[in-house]
């Protein structure tokens, strides 16, 4: 039991971590500086995107786990993984960009988050 949820923890630090960084790139991308102390709404948006990662990529783990270990088959367990956690992270983050677009939070519109630079 201590285990498990010293796993959750992990996962959550980790994903809060990895929401922020991705956060300050957006704001870098955008604006060409970074962003002050509080940013107000977009980076409790972007933590809040990286935790529910996290908490997804441990549960995914979990279920991978159980199917398939990593000793019989590496290179099967290693790319579905892969392609589940990019499926599940793509998606969350299309979810994320589309409710802050209805929201109006911050000015993020889709179009200028996936086709702006191309």
């Amino acid at each position: 039991m201590y285990e498990r949820r010293s796993k959750f923890l992990i996962a959550t630090v980790a994903g809060f971590f990895s929401g922020l960084l991705l956060f300050l790139y957006y704001y870098y991308d955008r604006n060409g500086k970074f962003p002050g102390v509080w940013s107000g709404w977009d980076a409790f948006i972007f933590s809040s995107y990286g935790i529910i990662s996290g908490i997804l990529f441990l549960i995914t783990s979990r279920i991978l786990k159980k199917w398939s270990s990593w000793k019989k088959s590496f290179g099967i367990r290693f790319l579905l993984g892969f392609i589940i956690q990019l499926i599940i992270s793509c998606g969350l983050l299309i979810v994320t960009i589309y409710v802050l677009e209805l929201a109006s939070i911050p000015e993020v519109k889709m179009s200028d988050v996936f086709w702006d630079n191309m």
